[in-house]
């Protein structure tokens, strides 16, 4: 079956002919400030323009269906439809549609920030500064709201959600302070074997980023120089990762493994979490939100971070053959509202870019420190060389899982 699908969100009866939508170029809003959007952008909206977002994951479809697209219905009288397609369909489809003269399929794109940094390369983005053109991202801090995979953005992209791994563990049989690092992991895992469960790594979302956090915490000085070397060859980063820049991490995944319960996906983990096989589980923040609603975990559940944790933002960007500029900056800038970003992390604990969204529902209660409030987190590490370590780290864990 096809990884693509579509969400059509609902229609009102407000809604009118996308027909009788002027089209607007992008060039008319560059190089322009929040000023110029609540002067020009916001007053030129007219009802009955059509959106559609792109994103390479289904995670918040639910999100759309629910709170966004109404609520934009309601505001502006337009619909906005959010349709799901893997990441290299995305930038195709972008970059046929530019190469043909032809408007773009999308208005706004979600994407991961090794696929932002790929959009922006090719030039599909709109080359607006969104961070600073839009209203509800002016506090979120220009620096780290304009670095995606290691790279300077110019805010061509803005941070929609944040994705990070946390540490669940069963409150009546463990202290917190017994995983409090990731030292503290290692050791309990010996202590008590398989009782520790964590999904094997890969090369995104949350699952790369507790191997990044490994990677960084452990990487010697020169490693650390160039864990962010987005310039590395790819034949170079494999020599690094497969050297010393690699040992350390490798070493702390090998004696882990030992003891620990590796399964292949976060599912697997959080089920042997919820059975009491396991009682630490590393796994999604947003996977573990989504057990907790729907009431799959035991209420003594907790969860905590590590330390200087490794974080991967989801950025929002308007594309740049978008017909409606006008149209998908308000919507971009009411994705990144407090209203939408406080019901993504109470709805479906969706952890916010933006400082001040703090849990405020049962099923965000289950998270400590939101992630824009912890002053530990870091950007990922997205380069050849970060590629490199996680290849190098998946292998060596299906290589233990085959014997």
């Amino acid at each position: 079956m096809s990884r693509i699908a579509t969400a059509v969100l609902p229609a009102f009866a407000l809604l009118v002919s996308t027909g009788a939508a002027m089209a607007e170029p992008v060039s008319a809003h560059a190089g322009l400030d929040r000023t110029h959007f609540r002067q020009a952008v916001l007053p030129s909206l007219k009802p009955g323009v059509a959106l559609t977002v792109y994103a390479d994951e289904a995670r918040f479809s639910r999100l759309f269906a629910e709170v966004v697209a109404p609520r934009f219905a309601r505001s502006h009288g337009m619909v906005v439809r959010f349709v799901v397609k893997p990441s290299d369909v995305i930038i195709a489809e972008l970059a046929n549609a530019r190469d043909a003269g032809m408007p773009a399929p999308a208005d706004l794109v979600l994407l991961g920030e090794r696929d932002q940094r790929r959009l922006i390369a090719a030039g599909l983005d709109a080359g607006l500064d969104l961070v600073g053109l839009l209203p509800n991202a002016r506090d979120i801090g220009w620096t780290g709201a304009t670095v995606a995979d290691a790279s300077h953005t110019g805010g061509a992209t803005v941070p929609f959600h944040v994705a990070r791994q946390v540490v669940a563990y069963d409150s009546a049989a463990v202290k917190p302070d017994q995983i409090a690092d990731l030292a503290g992991l290692a050791n309990y895992a010996s202590v008590n074997p398989g009782r520790l469960g964590y999904a094997r790594p890969s090369e995104n979302g949350a699952r790369a980023s507790f191997a990044e956090t490994v990677t960084i915490a452990l990487a010697s000085p020169v490693c650390l120089s160039r864990i962010y070397d987005t310039e590395m060859t790819p034949g170079a980063a494999a020599d690094y990762a497969g050297g010393a820049c690699g040992v350390p991490a490798v070493n702390y995944f090998r004696s882990l493994r030992l003891h620990a319960s590796v399964t292949r996906t976060p599912a697997e983990v959080l089920l042997r979490l919820a059975r009491g096989d396991v009682k630490v589980a590393v796994t999604g923040q947003d996977d573990i939100a989504e057990a907790a609603a729907r009431g799959a975990l035991p209420a003594s559940i907790r969860v905590t971070t590590i330390p200087d944790q490794v974080a991967e933002t989801v950025g929002l960007a308007v594309a740049g053959g978008t017909p409606n500029a006008g149209a998908a900056l308000a919507l971009a800038d009411d994705l990144m509202s407090a209203a939408v970003q406080q019901a993504k992390l109470d709805r479906f604990g969706s952890a916010s870019a933006r400082p001040g969204i703090v849990p405020s529902s049962a099923t965000a209660s289950w998270f400590a420190t939101p992630v824009a409030a912890d002053p530990t987190v870091r950007n990922r590490p997205v380069s050849t060389l970060a590629t490199a370590m996680q290849r190098r780290l998946a292998a060596e864990v299906a290589e233990f899982a085959a014997r």
